[in-house]
Parts: structure tokens; C-alpha cells; sequence
């Protein structure tokens, strides 16, 4: 039997920690945004019973840690404690800001007892993941529809980057302008399209901090 999975929205920021950007838009020190997360979609209250109902996001993004190299690493995690577990998912990769190339991708996960983890080095370029799409995003916005490849389930797939209107929304009390992306699959002959999604609503400004970031995980390992 098969159930649709919903939804993870990671929304409603709760802290955030602006970085230091150079000219080039890199991040001098790490940054970090928390965030309230909770389901939806379609046949919610179903998919409730097989992910976690609602718990914390945090995406970071810096300089790698390891030293000896000018690349960023950049991560989101989705955790819950739903029914006293300790459950999270997590995407991340290693970026190559002067040649807007993912290095690494990783990802991991851990639900009702059970762990998996992945790390593929992504050997093309011009390829993003779910993590570094976010910062190349954030860096760049876009203002007309374009396509590039996302790495996921250890393939390079065809996406389209879609921008939507300017909204003006409410947070932390205040009247703030934003801008939004959606990034879906880009059929392509003879080969599969990519099923997850990625939507963004960042703040239209020189930050673009994530306000909202919504992750569709139906066909993402």
C-alpha cells in the first residue's frame, strides 16, 4: 500500500544570524537561521502518522571547517521529537563558489530507529543540490525562469527555477517585502524527471534571508 508523504515546511523564522559577505557574495564567518517547522499538503493527518508532525530547522552555511580550501559548506537540518524521538533529516554539500559547483553531497536521516546516510562527490559542473541551491539562490535572485541540474539520488537532474511575484508579508511584527522561488523537475527525453520540490520566500534586500523554505522529500534520498 502507498501513502503520499507531505510536505515539510520549515517556516516561521525564529533567530537568525546574518553573516559577513564579501564583495562576491561569500560568507566570511558561518552563518545560521533557526526555524519552526510543521506538515502539509495533501492528506496531512495521514502522512502524520509515518514523518514527524512538527519540530526545528536550522540552515548554516560557512567556510569549510577543515581549512586549506576557499569552499563553503552549507547544511539544513529538519529535526522533530515527535512521540519521544529524536528523528532529523539532513541535506548538505560542499560548494565551490568560484565555480558555482557542488563538490560534495551529502544527506543522512534517522526515523524510528533507523539511520541511512549518503555522500557523493558530484563530479560536474554546474550542478547544485538541495543545500547549495538555497545559497545560489540567496546570492544571485534570479529575476527570469532558468534551468540547471540539481544532484539527487546520486544523479545530476534537470530542474527549472521558477521566481514569483513580490509579496509584502508579516514577521516579527513587521511589514516586510519579499521574493519568492519554486523549483520543480524539467522533463528531459530518456531521462527520469526529478520529484522533489524546493519553494523559498526570502526577504528583498541585500540579505535575502530565508523567511520560509518548503521541501517536498517525495523522490528525495
Amino acid at each position: 500500500m502507498r501513502y503520499q508523504i507531505a510536505n515539510l515546511v520549515v517556516a516561521a523564522l525564529l533567530f537568525g544570524g546574518s553573516a559577513a559577505w564579501s564583495a562576491d557574495g561569500v560568507p566570511q564567518r558561518t552563518e545560521r537561521f533557526d526555524y519552526r517547522w510543521t506538515l502539509a499538503g495533501f492528506k496531512g493527518a495521514m502522512a502524520r502518522l509515518f514523518v514527524p508532525g512538527q519540530g526545528e530547522g536550522r540552515l548554516t552555511t560557512g567556510p569549510n571547517d577543515l581549512g586549506g580550501s576557499e569552499n563553503l559548506v552549507t547544511e539544513l537540518r529538519i529535526s522533530s521529537r515527535d512521540a519521544g524521538r529524536s528523528d532529523f533529516w539532513l541535506y548538505g554539500a560542499e560548494i565551490d563558489p568560484s565555480r558555482k559547483r557542488t563538490v560534495r553531497a551529502w544527506s543522512a536521516q534517522r526515523f524510528r530507529g533507523k539511520s541511512r546516510e549518503r555522500e557523493r562527490e558530484a563530479d560536474g559542473v554546474d550542478v547544485l543540490d538541495l543545500a547549495s541551491s538555497i545559497y545560489y539562490l540567496r546570492k544571485e535572485l534570479p529575476s527570469r525562469p532558468r534551468e540547471e541540474r540539481i544532484w539527487s539520488s546520486g544523479r545530476p537532474n534537470a530542474v527549472l527555477i521558477n521566481p514569483g511575484p513580490r509579496r509584502v508579508v508579516h514577521h516579527d511584527g513587521k511589514a516586510v517585502v519579499t521574493r519568492s522561488y519554486a523549483i520543480r523537475g524539467q522533463p528531459k527525453p530518456g531521462k527520469p524527471t526529478w520529484r522533489g520540490q524546493l519553494d523559498l520566500v526570502l526577504t528583498d534586500d541585500e540579505n535575502a534571508i530565508p523567511l520560509e523554505i518548503v521541501v517536498s522529500r517525495k523522490g528525495m534520498r
